[in-house]
């Protein structure tokens, strides 16, 4: 797999049960542990509730009132902000690495921020 935005598509349709047997997401009795309050350790366990919306797994704390995608879950695990660029192709080499997915990053393209930017245009 060599287009960012297959990775992408992939990562987004990561379901909540593979991100929690990689230990990214926490099982509570009601959905999933929230990363960033601990919402759903306690006697009520409501945490986050991850709903597939067009094949993109998002999900929502009911305590902090925090949204997630898999980008922000996976962000969150491996401490990487995805909103940062060299972040952002951290955390989907690491993905791909941690899942067995087979991708081709090209790292010469992303020797400059110029020429990364240019790139993911093209994907966008």
């Amino acid at each position: 797999m060599s287009n960012i935005d297959e990775i992408k598509n992939l990562i987004h349709s990561l379901t909540p049960e593979i991100l929690e047997s990689r230990g990214v997401l926490k099982k509570a009795k009601k959905g999933y542990v929230c990363p960033l309050c601990g919402n759903g350790e306690g006697r009520d366990g409501t945490g986050i509730e991850m709903r597939d919306v067009n094949g993109t797994f998002l999900g929502k704390c009911f305590k902090c009132n925090a949204g997630f995608d898999n980008f922000k879950l996976l962000g969150l695990h491996y401490q990487l902000d995805p909103r940062n660029d060299a972040d952002f192709i951290e955390l989907c080499k690491r993905t791909c690495s941690d899942f067995g997915i087979v991708a081709d990053f090209g790292d010469k393209y992303f020797d400059d921020r110029r020429k990364f930017e240019r790139v993911m245009k093209k994907f966008a």
